[in-house]
């Protein structure tokens, strides 16, 4: 410390008298300053002063810095927590601010209007919407915004018009014209290398089998801001579609088809806002952008939108949305005997309808349809003619000994040439790399389509693919699919019958088998017979899953099982009750081949020790109860749901499904 004050005190003596400055020292600065001293004592003095303290300042500034790294080494937790905070708030300000200058910052224009300039808004007095949006936000805040912009399905048209009256804005949808387009006051306003929409290229088959190609403009509602839109839209079950075509095969109700043109483009006038570009193809001025008037494809609800105008189209030429499936609609009318049944059917996939009904309640959809402008296509087939829906192919032929039409449905023959064998890995042991994983699923999504539109036969075998690949993955997998490839294709013209049935009751098969796992597989299978002629059966329902519940028991599979399908026939009650179709019915029978099972439920043996199958137990009592359904005990040999949990001989069910007729009797139990 010493030598270094000499050394400065040495310096300072060598320096020229007239020019002497002070330097006032600062922790992380120094400010050089001239001072005007009268005698050189005085210099030295300050000068050593001066020092002294600069010395000081660089030892209080090292451990300043030590502490600073020891709390950051400390907080680097923290500090990494807070920093993705910190850049989270400022992603979701980018893009509240980028939603502002997009959707604030807009003036619409009618059909006979200009755009308005700068000096034309300053000389009325009027501003624009940004600024009116801006002077919000600054006295209210950004809640004030938000809430002009927020619902349902966003700011709505009168608080569209209430907030441009204020501001001055005129809005073309005041003056209801067709032509909505909207212009910004500059080009920098919009986001120039954002695109949000594209065309899509489609090749479509005609109905000559010629190949065009389908050009739609689609917007990426993908990177819409999160409004809290519905979204959601119904559509029909595969089940209630084999229910429907039964029913229709008791009443004389013949098939048609209609698929919408432009669906989505046919929805009702939007109650939201949303502006787009316009494709280069328009060859507009790049200052414009386009108002939607009715939603398009790619928006988020606009699948929603179509739906609740199909839907009011629908219930206004006089049908019903059903209760147990929105997208299943039916027409009730007095007969003769003035009692209400069913005259018409609809059931309503997005755009393709499958229609159910004679020729007059045809013609007053048909006539709804035009009046709402829906556009459609309409394919009537002829007896044995067939027609396509939800991947089924059916074809319809009047009933051979009694009234009524007859239904054949199954899949076409070129469904099956695409389903072809997986090449075998060398190593069976080794795990699925990421190519065979997703030839597997592949194969595997391939047969659940099969299964569910005729092939209940191949439903276990896809049950136990589906549960290897998700626990093992493992090469072993691919001989399993190649064989269930191989018997699929073995019976690929394979058909499910639905023969008119005017009295008719329900049988429900209930099975559960213990699989080397240790996991439960529950199978169900529901046919509706003639009552008159028990030997006729058609095949409506089919069903095979792993239990998602653990047991510890043959019974509690067997408990689970008869659950399942005392719930199927629960649901088949409730909508022929809706149809008004009660009166066909005859009775509705649970069948089990568990002999303790069958006690419990009659009361004739003490309930198990298991609180949860107790649960069960009364539950199934109360849902028998409720829709009338009888439990009847059958014998291993005559369970038809015993092919869907096991692998046994499946004759038995194949010939009751092609040949629409039962191999026993089941009566005499």
């Amino acid at each position: 410390m010493e030598r270094k004050i000499n050394q400065s005190q040495e310096r300072s003596l060598n320096e020229n008298e007239h020019e002497q400055y002070a330097i006032d020292c600062c922790p992380n600065k120094h400010t050089i300053q001239p001072a005007n001293t009268n005698s050189i004592e005085n210099h030295q003095q300050s000068e050593i002063e001066t020092t002294t303290s600069e010395i000081d300042s660089d030892l209080e500034c090292e451990k300043q810095e030590a502490d600073n790294k020891k709390e950051e080494t400390q907080d680097k937790g923290i500090g990494n927590k807070r920093q993705r905070l910190e850049k989270m708030k400022a992603m979701k300000q980018l893009r509240m601010k980028e939603d502002r200058r997009e959707r604030g910052e807009i003036a619409e224009l009618s059909s006979m209007e200009t755009p308005i300039t700068e000096e034309q808004q300053t000389s009325s007095g009027s501003v624009t919407l940004s600024d009116y949006l801006k002077k919000l936000r600054e006295e209210e805040g950004d809640s004030a915004v938000d809430r002009t912009r927020q619902g349902e399905r966003g700011r709505t048209l009168e608080d569209d018009r209430r907030i441009r009256r204020r501001v001055g804005i005129q809005s073309s949808s005041e003056n209801e014209t067709d032509n909505e387009i909207a212009t910004t006051e500059s080009s920098d306003n919009v986001i120039e290398d954002f695109e949000d929409r594209r065309w899509v290229l489609t090749w479509k088959t005609t109905e000559i089998g010629e190949r065009q190609v389908k050009a739609r403009l689609v917007v990426k509602g993908n990177e819409e801001p999160e409004m809290g839109l519905k979204t959601f839209s119904p559509t029909v079950k595969r089940d209630t579609v084999r229910l429907a075509l039964q029913m229709a095969a008791n009443m004389n109700l013949f098939p048609t088809r209609l698929d919408v043109k432009q669906a989505f483009l046919r929805s009702d006038r939007m109650e939201r806002d949303v502006f787009i570009k316009p494709p280069k193809e328009a060859k507009v001025s790049e200052q414009l952008i386009w108002k939607l008037k009715k939603s398009v494809y790619g928006l988020s609800d606009a699948c929603k939108e179509w739906w609740l105008t199909i839907k009011r189209v629908i219930i206004s030429a006089g049908y019903t949305s059903s209760l147990h499936d929105p997208a299943f609609f039916y027409k009730l009318a007095m007969n003769h005997k003035g009692e209400e049944e069913t005259v018409g059917l609809i059931l309503l996939h997005v755009d393709d309808f499958l229609v159910l009904s004679d020729d007059i309640n045809l013609k007053i959809l048909l006539e709804k349809l035009e009046e709402n402008t829906i556009e459609i296509t309409m394919k009537k087939p002829l007896p044995g003619e067939q027609l396509e829906f939800l991947g089924m192919s059916m074809c319809w032929r009047r009933g051979r000994e009694r009234n009524g039409i007859e239904f054949e449905v199954g899949l076409s023959a070129d469904y099956y040439n695409n389903l072809r064998e997986l090449e075998v890995p060398r190593n069976l042991k080794e795990k699925l790399d990421e190519s065979g994983e997703f030839a597997v699923r592949s194969l595997i999504g391939q047969m659940s389509w099969i299964v569910g539109i005729c092939r209940p036969d191949l439903s276990m075998t896809l049950s136990r693919l589906q549960q290897e690949l998700n626990e093992e993955k493992c090469n072993q997998i691919v001989p399993k699919c190649n064989k269930a490839v191989r018997k699929a294709l073995t019976r690929k013209n394979m058909t499910i019958k639905i023969k008119p049935m005017k009295r008719f009751d329900i049988m429900g098969f209930a099975d559960a088998a213990i699989n080397k796992s240790g996991a439960s597989q529950l199978g169900i299978y529901v046919i509706v017979f003639d009552n008159t002629r028990k030997d006729e059966a058609n095949t409506v329902m089919w069903r095979s899953k792993k239990d998602t519940k653990t047991v510890v028991s043959s019974m509690a599979g067997e408990t689970h099982a008869l659950w399942e399908v005392v719930d199927v026939l629960s649901f088949i009650v409730q909508l022929l009750r809706e149809l008004k179709a009660l009166s066909s019915l005859n009775a509705v029978y649970a069948m089990t081949d568990c002999q303790n099972l069958y006690k419990c439920i009659r009361n004739e043996k003490r309930d198990p020790v298991e609180k949860s199958l107790a649960i069960y137990l009364g539950a199934i009592r109360s849902q028998m109860i409720a829709n009338c359904i009888e439990l009847k005990k059958v014998t291993s040999a005559k369970q038809l749901a015993d092919a869907m949990t096991k692998e046994v001989d499946d004759t038995i069910l194949v010939q009751t499904i092609s040949e629409g007729r039962l191999q026993f009797d089941y009566w005499q139990e």
